[in-house]
């Protein structure tokens, strides 16, 4: 939802969440694959 722009409010910061994640460790070039159960709070 896209709000009026007004003065600094943070009393409803922003809420981003990566549901899911993938790449290859420089390091070690093993496949890493992440998956959030964590939802948000709208």
């Amino acid at each position: 939802q896209l709000l009026a722009e007004t003065a600094e409010d943070y009393s409803s910061p922003l809420q981003l969440l990566a549901k899911e994640l993938q790449f290859v460790d420089p390091i070690t070039q093993e496949a890493m694959h992440f998956i959030s159960e964590q939802v948000l709070n709208g």
